[in-house]
Order: C-alpha cells, then sequence, then structure tokens
C-alpha cells in the first residue's frame, strides 16, 4: 500500500467527527470551536513556562465539550481541569494535579484580597450620605481600585473606587461632593 494514499472513507469519517464537533461546541456553547480554543488558550497564556506550552500542547477540545458543565473557563484552574484529560497527558497526572492546585491557590487569594479590598472602600463608602453611599457603592468597580493604593481617607476612596467617566452621574456630580467633604473637614 503507497504510504502517502488515504482511503476516501477514512477522510469522510473525521469530517463527520468534525461537524459533530463543531455542532455540538454551537448547540453547548453557542460558540464555534476555535472560539472555544482561544478561550482556553487565553487562559494557559497566563500561566508560567513550561506548563503554559503544555497545557495548549494537551488540549483537547473533546474534554470541554464532554466535562465542563459550568460553560466557559473563568479561572486559570479552571481552564486546567476541564481542557484536557489528564491521564492522556504527556506528563503524569500527579504532575497536573500540582499545576492545578497552584493556580487554584493564587485565583483564591486574589480573590481574598479583592474582598479586603472592597470591604475598606465600602466602610468608607458607608460614611457618606444618602444617596451617594448607594451610588458610590453600585459604581465600584475592583478592575479600577486596584491600579490605585488602599485608600486611607473616604476622599480617595471615592476618587479611586470607580471610573468616574463610565457611571450614570456626571463627573461635577462627584466633584461637588469632594468638595462638600472637604469643606467640613
Amino acid at each position: 500500500m503507497n504510504k502517502f494514499f488515504k482511503p476516501k472513507h477514512i477522510d469522510e469519517r473525521k469530517l463527520q467527527y468534525e461537524k459533530e464537533l463543531e455542532t455540538k461546541c454551537q448547540e453547548k456553547f453557542g460558540i464555534s470551536i476555535g472560539r472555544l480554543k482561544s478561550i482556553y488558550f487565553s487562559f494557559y497564556a497566563k500561566m508560567d513556562e513550561p506548563e503554559r506550552s503544555q497545557a495548549k500542547n494537551n488540549f483537547d477540545i473533546k474534554y470541554p465539550l464532554q466535562y465542563s458543565v459550568i460553560g466557559f473557563p473563568k479561572t486559570i484552574s479552571y481552564a486546567i481541569y476541564f481542557g484536557f484529560g489528564w491521564y492522556n497527558a504527556s506528563e503524569e497526572w500527579d504532575y497536573w494535579m500540582k499545576i492545578y492546585n497552584k493556580y487554584e491557590k493564587k485565583f483564591n487569594m486574589k480573590k481574598e484580597l479583592n474582598e479586603k479590598l472592597q470591604s475598606t472602600y465600602f466602610a468608607f463608602y458607608d460614611q457618606l450620605p444618602e444617596p451617594y453611599k448607594t451610588q458610590a457603592k453600585n459604581n465600584f468597580d475592583i478592575e479600577v481600585a486596584i491600579n490605585y493604593v488602599i485608600p486611607k481617607t473616604i476622599i480617595e476612596a471615592v476618587i479611586n473606587g470607580f471610573s468616574w467617566g463610565k457611571v450614570p452621574e456626571k463627573s461635577d456630580y462627584w466633584q461637588k461632593l469632594l468638595i462638600t467633604i472637604i469643606r467640613k473637614k
């Protein structure tokens, strides 16, 4: 048999299988396999080497389609857990368990720090009169707040807790509040 010859029925089965996977991905996630893969790979890109390359090499679309019940990955550890079969990976199962635990621990530490940061901001917002107090809490954005130091004053909390340009109130609304606070001191 010629080594370059492929029976036609093998190509047809492969195409049929790929089509079934694509349909399953559309039904389960509402996106293409390529898009789902890019979501997983965006989490792998945040990993350290050599784990990053290993996770990308081990990725197998059938695992997210078969086992992922929550939906898209939201953490690196989730992407590791559902992105490929650990028993089928070139590395040992224990190796991936250690990697999974490493990133799960990092996620939990970040979550805990974010909760502490939010509680610090909210303690300052509790000192504001209504409706400022409720509006500041509703506007709070952890992604904005983590770019600044932990607030030491109510003024820092109002300035750094959310993006004034992205909230329903105009920036002069918050400026008037700050002027009022400064005058009281």
